[in-house]
């Protein structure tokens, strides 16, 4: 088990980790979920040791691995795939897979691990011999998980592991959002939802630093919104059992408009009132929360519904979408920060003039807020997989399933399939027909 205890890292001045706890017991799957920038990637470097730690501890199996070097700390079991693949370009395919093996001397067994990683990436073996920096993206990203794998490890890092999506992969993408009417507009609201995040979290330094003129307000607002973001996330399934996912939604898309409204008006009025943009944050960030188990129903919902209607599963896919979906709404609402910042005027370290001050309380508070609520609009009016259509559609799954299930067990006994009248058998063949 690898247990984390009140871990803090510091950048020089810049505290990147403010006593982050968690656990993750043996055999579970733990998920880092995070803004860009909330210190994700640091977490697992800590652990891996290329990241030294400024305070609390890191235990793997009992072992305290701070202060440990980072070869020590491999060969206890732990593994990481790095955000950028990081592979070594100059090395072939077979190269780097060995180089994941290094601490290891069973050399018949890293023949057939080898053989094991190109059975899961098929397209690894077809480029054995060719250097790694002349691969695309998403194969690099393949070498890079394959990598680790070759570690044998006990624990398993993954940093960003769709980062680097095959063009194909982006064509499926684009051709099921196609097909499946109910994804496309999933894919709208989570757009539009996570613009508005995007632009908080972006615009929040300069708010600060310029509008409120108290750039230490920024941890007290970051602090306070990340726990409530949890706490939102935490009490989504008891929202949804009290009230329904539609005011689930509901309450994720006005939650922040509430709270954003009250940081608009205290960076108005009282800019330096520490309490009221704690409350502000909170309110915000619970509402953020819930939209985060929201958009997971909704995705969830779709592949549902995509099976209903199109005969064909694509969880892979459509989940991979809301990684797309950030980190497009990232870039995007970078380059509109900076481009209406530099409209206005912006001079980095100096008082701003009272133009700037207006835009960035525009993108902090106002543009946020409506793009929210717009989600909640589209939700509304075109998004129709509510409580009961889903479950139609999951009694529908599932009875398609348990006929296919019955007419592959009467094709295995042939006594069972001569007593059927020949019209029941007509319409198994159908209905199997059209779920293939």
């Amino acid at each position: 088990m690898l247990k984390i205890e009140n871990l803090q890292v510091h950048y020089g001045g810049i505290q990147a980790l403010r006593g982050i706890s968690l656990e993750v017991p043996d055999g579970r799957i733990v998920t880092l979920i995070g803004a860009n920038g909330a210190g994700k990637s640091t977490t697992l470097r800590t652990i891996t040791g290329l990241v030294k730690a400024s305070g609390g501890s890191v235990q793997w199996d009992g072992q305290e691995l701070l202060g440990k070097s980072i070869d020590k700390i491999i060969s206890t079991g732990i593994a990481m795939s790095p955000e950028g693949r990081r592979v070594f370009p100059d090395m072939t395919v077979l190269e780097n897979l060995k180089i994941g093996a290094y601490l290891r001397r069973d050399k018949a067994e890293i023949e057939k691990d080898i053989q094991w990683v190109y059975s899961l990436f098929p397209r690894l073996e077809e480029r054995s011999w060719q250097l790694a920096g002349t691969l695309s993206g998403g194969e690099q990203q393949m070498l890079a998980v394959g990598r680790a794998l070759m570690s044998r490890p006990k624990l398993m890092m993954l940093d960003e592991p769709s980062l680097g999506l095959a063009p194909l992969v982006v064509q499926d993408i684009f051709s099921i959002i196609k097909r499946n009417d109910q994804l496309r507009w999933a894919v709208a609201l989570i757009l539009l939802y996570n613009v508005g995040i995007q632009l908080i979290m972006g615009v929040a330094t300069y708010y600060f630093a310029y509008v409120c003129n108290k750039s230490e307000m920024l941890s007290v607002f970051m602090i306070s919104a990340s726990i409530a973001e949890v706490v939102g996330l935490l009490i989504f399934p008891k929202i949804t059992k009290l009230l329904s996912r539609k005011k689930a939604f509901l309450l994720a898309c006005i939650l922040p408009a509430i709270g954003l409204t009250i940081l608009l008006l205290t960076g108005i009025f009282a800019p330096q009132n520490i309490v009221l943009t704690v409350i502000a944050g909170i309110i915000v960030k619970t509402g953020t929360g819930l939209e985060l188990g929201c958009a997971t129903v909704f995705l969830a919902d779709v592949v549902d519904y995509g099976e209903y209607k199109l005969g064909t599963r694509n969880e892979g896919v459509v989940f991979s979408l809301q990684t797309l979906i950030v980190k497009l709404t990232a870039a995007f609402t970078s380059l509109s920060i900076g481009f209406a910042l530099d409209l206005t005027g912006y001079v980095p370290n100096q008082i701003q003039s009272l133009a700037t001050q207006n835009s960035m309380r525009f993108l902090m508070c106002i543009v946020p807020a409506v793009s929210m609520l717009l989600a909640y609009v589209i939700y509304r009016r075109k998004y129709k997989l509510n409580d009961a259509y889903m479950k139609t559609i999951v009694a529908a799954i599932s009875g398609n399933a348990q006929k296919a299930s019955d007419t592959k067990a009467i094709a295995a006994d042939p006594t069972e399939a001569d007593v059927l009248p020949a019209e029941e058998s007509v319409l198994e063949t159908d209905n199997m027909g059209a779920l293939s």
